[in-house]
């Protein structure tokens, strides 16, 4: 079964590009730009109890604590990184099992007029196993930035043999590995250049 959709997924740790790549491929190509977290921030400010605003105003200060922020028990302040994983990893998950976003985002691509997608924060295996298992063509490129790490974050790369898993068992699914080690023009040229490839 195909959807006729597919989905880049930008795999990579904070601040090796994804974004900056994502928004060029919707720029240039027109591709819909999607994230996991768009439905984690929702959840996020139900759990909180604050208003979508009050994170995006948090989000250029990721990582600095935020009275506006909360622990729902200790009631210590946290950064936006660690309400984000506490809502996922400690509320959501166990509750409502670990590809719930991965159904989340399926339901708003099968919403979409859209046939070409870019996602900007792939990052869990198993969120990738709804969009396969509903048939959308699913490309994956790992980012690595030479001083970036997944430390301190939740996610990481998903793993190569995961995806050759998936597609002796016939998944639409492909991964690719890019460094962005050069200038921002060369960075966007070279990832442009290796998406439209994997497609």
């Amino acid at each position: 079964m195909s959807l006729k959709k597919t989905i880049l997924i930008l795999n990579g740790p904070p601040s090796c590009g994804k974004d900056t790549l994502a928004d060029a491929l919707k720029e240039q190509f027109g591709w819909q730009k999607v994230e996991f977290k768009a439905a984690l921030r929702a959840d996020t400010c139900a759990v909180f109890g604050v208003l979508p605003q009050t994170l995006r105003t948090l989000e250029t200060k990721k990582e600095i604590p935020s009275d506006k922020l909360l622990h729902p028990e200790t009631k210590e302040p946290m950064s936006l990184r660690q309400a984000l994983i506490y809502t996922s990893e400690i509320v959501i998950k166990p509750q409502f099992g670990k590809d719930h976003y991965g159904l989340r985002l399926l339901s708003t691509l099968l919403e979409s007029d859209s046939e070409m997608f870019v996602c900007s924060d792939g990052g869990f295996p198993y969120e990738v196993l709804p969009l396969c298992d509903a048939g959308v063509r699913v490309r994956i490129m790992r980012i690595e930035r030479p001083g970036y790490t997944f430390a301190n974050d939740s996610r990481s790369y998903i793993p190569e043999d995961f995806v050759l898993a998936l597609s002796e068992d016939g998944a639409d699914i492909a991964m690719a590995d890019y460094t962005n080690s050069d200038t921002y023009a060369k960075f966007i040229e070279g990832g442009s250049a290796l998406a439209l490839s994997l497609m």
